[in-house]
């Protein structure tokens, strides 16, 4: 890859700082890695889960209250549905405002140059 010019002439524009593939790739899997250990969180709340798991492990547990445990596997549930697109939604505002930024840089850039050669 190229370096970019140095910029020593007025009249050279200057290359916008840009974000690369690589950190977009690392927003993207920690808001993935976020919404999975939520997920496991949520997962590990439901009464069914942790008695499965307690049982691997030779631990006994009896559920005490159904109402709860219903409760639990009702926010697991709709976790589990809703988050794929959550985090879409999450992703698609972080890449927006990414952007966003970018083109507010690079338009303060341009007019902090033009003002200083600016003849009136």
């Amino acid at each position: 890859m190229k370096p970019a010019p140095q910029v020593d002439s007025p009249f050279m524009e200057r290359q916008p700082v840009r974000l690369g593939f690589g950190t977009m790739m690392i927003l993207l899997l920690m808001v993935v890695s976020a919404g999975l250990g939520l997920l496991v969180f949520y997962a590990l709340r439901v009464p069914a889960i942790t008695s499965e798991l307690n049982a691997w492990f030779g631990k006994t547990e009896p559920i005490t209250s159904t109402s709860d445990a219903r409760q639990a596997q009702v926010v697991f549930a709709m976790f589990l549905y809703a988050s794929p697109m959550a985090l879409g939604i999450l992703v698609w505002f972080l890449h927006l405002g990414i952007n966003w930024m970018d083109r507010r840089n690079r338009a303060s850039s341009s007019t902090q140059e033009d003002e200083a050669f600016r003849m009136e």
